[in-house]
């Protein structure tokens, strides 16, 4: 199949993902974790704001001190009266209680007293739930008074949303007493998601018996844009006009959805606050009236409350008012009512994105997403595809969230995640029966990762090469040529197919690619053709692995070596080589060529004069980050170079125990860099089983002058 016809049929099955995630979308397979995104949003990008709203709360610290009071609960109604003297003698803008008292209580001179107040607080807003699921009252009671806003557009907007929740059937409100001298109701439904009970909605007006009940914050927004001397009732109020998917109240404007619900636009808590918004105890705004009405200093000063919209609501986890939001999952439900009432202080708003926008986004990022991964080659290019694809209903639904709209996440998500995978697919399926036959060609004569990107792009077939900084590893076998001299032509096979198999899975595990053979020696690198930024620490974890495993095996070995020890001895150097096919056209290699590469190889010489088994440059050790436990063996001069390399022993992971007196060691080595040889040979003389402690002493006592030696080795063996 033609590459364009590959690309038409990716951009199909983009388009067909993209239909079925708009649907999906409309469903609780999708609505479930997109709620989920939404709530992190919130989390991540919500700020804490300073607005004029106080919440008043019966805590549990209020019950508690009431307790004490000897107040039992519920309280008697009159004990609010004290909470409204302090909140009107501050000079509160507006008063909204978020509890409704639908029973009687025990003394009915309480509820008269109650009744009584609020018939002085023109400004106060009233509690009322309505709905269809809660409520005796079918009807607007003839003791509540007719409540003082009026709407337009009402009728035209519900004819067009037959789905509405705005129409209430049922409804509860105050006692008689209580309701007849209230002039101004709110309505306190709390809108809970369909699928996990979260408030992240509210609605922002009810219609009951033709009566137009707005939110209790919004009503208490609307009763606080009155001056302060308005009385007996506030007013006269702008209309709630019903414009499109726009509630206009005043200058105000709420984008509803079909529902009629409206979006919260959450703020962060205050600094050193669980709550967003000034709060104060119930029990010490009591008591501050009390000792006010008293003549005394209170608790609180009344002007802490001046041109404030007051929500008086309860949030002990006992009186049932507590609500999950997608900031706490223990909200009081009047701080949900206070954060709507400062959206429409800020003139905040946040709305369901549009419906045409987001399928369209959808639609573009799907059959882009389909198309190009179908027209993709080598894993490279793939993993760069959903990298730069999967992040981007990501980035747009934040990008929404400070433009106000709720931008999902999970369909565009889904719809590329699929497009990309077909697209992936249908790749494989036309174009992979290619890549199978060279793997199973080369899979004899490449590593793993060399297959894997020969396989990916067949144009590395061709000869050539780049220059590259690798870290390469040379290991031979300890003693191998004493060993073979007491062994067979087949005895010696299979020793070298047991070592050079440990050795090699070493490699492999550590992710390096295996060059070659060439008698008992491996030589392997790392950082291709795979990026591998860790590269060294990943060449040295697998020297000392290759040690674990023979060790691991020793006693199994010695019936292969005539009872003779086996060790692998491993140099490592980083440095930049040229790496990639290297050959003829008729027969190559993918592999390195270098002075870097002969360094390496001299390195593994250089543990003879040592008698260490893992010798690593400078170059690599200083880019092992610490990661290992080593130590500094001295500056050598390999036989065939003339500069000095700095070298190191690695020992252990690092955690792991060593047996070496490292402190010792280094004391010893530092004499040596500050030339004070005597002292050096001294120390070293007292770490006999030291192999390199060992070297030191023969060494400096072989010296005619120690004075004269520049610390550098020079060694006169490969």
């Amino acid at each position: 199949m033609s590459s364009r016809r590959i690309l038409i049929l990716g951009a199909q099955l983009g388009l067909v993902w993209a239909l079925v995630a708009i649907v999906l979308m409309r469903t609780p397979v999708f609505q479930s974790p997109e709620n989920g995104t939404w709530d992190q949003r919130v989390r991540s990008f919500a700020t804490p704001v300073d607005v004029p709203i106080v919440l008043i709360l019966i805590d549990q610290y209020t019950l508690d001190w009431a307790k004490k009071q000897k107040v039992p609960w519920p309280w008697p109604r009159d004990m609010y009266n004290y909470i409204l003297d302090f909140c009107q003698g501050g000079g509160a803008r507006a008063i909204a209680f978020d509890i409704t008292f639908t029973d009687l209580s025990q003394t009915p001179e309480a509820d008269t007293s109650l009744a009584k107040k609020i018939a002085t607080v023109p400004r106060f807003v009233g509690a009322a739930l309505l709905g269809n699921k809660v409520g005796d009252e079918t009807g607007w009671p003839d003791y509540a008074k007719p409540n003082p806003f009026t709407m337009k557009g009402f009728d035209a907007w519900q004819a067009a949303h037959p789905d509405s929740e705005l129409h209430a059937k049922l409804g509860a409100f105050s006692i008689e007493e209580i309701t007849e001298t209230t002039a101004t109701l709110g309505h306190v439904r709390a809108e809970k998601d369909d699928t996990d009970s979260y408030i992240r909605q509210f609605l922002p007006v009810q219609v009951f018996d033709g009566q137009a009940v707005p939110l209790l914050s919004i009503a208490a927004w609307l009763v606080g844009q009155t001056k302060a001397g308005d009385a007996p009732a506030p007013g006269p109020y702008p209309p709630i006009e019903f414009e499109g998917n726009q509630l206009r109240i005043g200058e105000r404007s709420l984008p509803m959805d079909e529902r009629g619900r409206v979006l919260v636009h959450y703020y962060a808590p205050l600094p050193g606050s669980p709550y967003a918004f000034k709060t104060y105890a119930a029990s010490d705004i009591i008591r501050s009236q009390l000792a006010h009405k008293a003549g005394k200093e209170p608790v609180i000063p009344p002007e802490a409350l001046r041109d404030r919209y007051v929500l008086v609501g309860m949030s002990a986890p006992g009186l049932y008012d507590i609500q999950p939001t997608p900031l706490e999952e223990n909200a009081p439900g009047v701080e949900i009512h206070a954060n709507v009432l400062a959206n429409l202080i800020r003139g905040d708003r946040l709305a369901l994105a549009p419906a045409v926008p987001v399928g369209l986004f959808i639609v573009i990022l799907s059959i882009t997403c389909g198309a190009v991964a179908s027209g993709l080659a080598t894993a490279k290019w793939i993993v760069l595809a959903y990298t730069l694809a999967l992040p981007l209903p990501i980035l747009a639904g934040i990008a929404g969230y400070f433009a106000g709209l709720w931008w999902p996440i999970v369909g565009p998500m889904f719809a590329a995640t699929a497009s990309l995978t077909s697209g992936v697919i249908v790749n494989y399926a036309m174009q992979g029966r290619q890549r199978r036959l060279l793997r199973r060609a080369f899979a004899q004569y490449l590593s793993p990762k060399v297959i894997d990107q020969v396989t990916a792009d067949i144009s590395q077939l061709r000869l050539g090469g780049v220059d590259r900084e690798l870290t390469m590893f040379f290991t031979d076998l300890e003693g191998f040529s004493s060993i073979a001299e007491r062994l067979n032509p087949q005895q010696i096979t299979l020793l070298l197919n047991e070592c050079l198999s440990e050795v090699s899975q070493a490699v492999f595990e550590g992710d390096g690619t295996l060059d070659k053979y060439f008698g008992d020696a491996v030589v392997a690198f790392w950082n291709a053709p795979a990026d591998q930024p860790n590269h060294a620490v990943l060449a040295v974890t697998a020297a000392l692995a290759c040690q674990k495993k023979l060790k691991a095996r020793k006693e199994e070995l010695l019936q292969f070596t005539a009872g003779l020890p086996l060790n692998v001895r491993a140099g490592i150097h980083t440095g930049v080589v040229l790496v990639g096919n290297l050959g003829s056209p008729q027969r190559f290699n993918y592999s390195m060529l270098g002075d870097a590469a002969n360094l390496a190889s001299r390195l593994e010489g250089a543990n003879k004069a040592f008698g260490t088994h893992i010798m690593v440059s400078k170059e690599t050790w200083d880019q092992t980050g610490g990661a290992f436990i080593g130590r500094e063996i001295g500056r050598i001069v390999v036989k065939g170079r003339e500069t000095a390399v700095t070298v190191y022993e690695p020992l252990a992971m690092k955690g792991e125990a060593v047996s070496i007196d490292l402190e010792k060691y280094n004391e010893a080595m530092d004499a040596v860099k500050a030339n004070r040889l005597d002292e050096a040979q001294a120390i070293f003389e007292t770490m006999p089983s030291d192999p390199v402690a060992a070297t030191y002493v023969k060494y400096l006592k072989s010296l005619e002058s120690q004075l004269g030696w520049d610390g550098v080795w020079r060694l006169q063996e490969k």
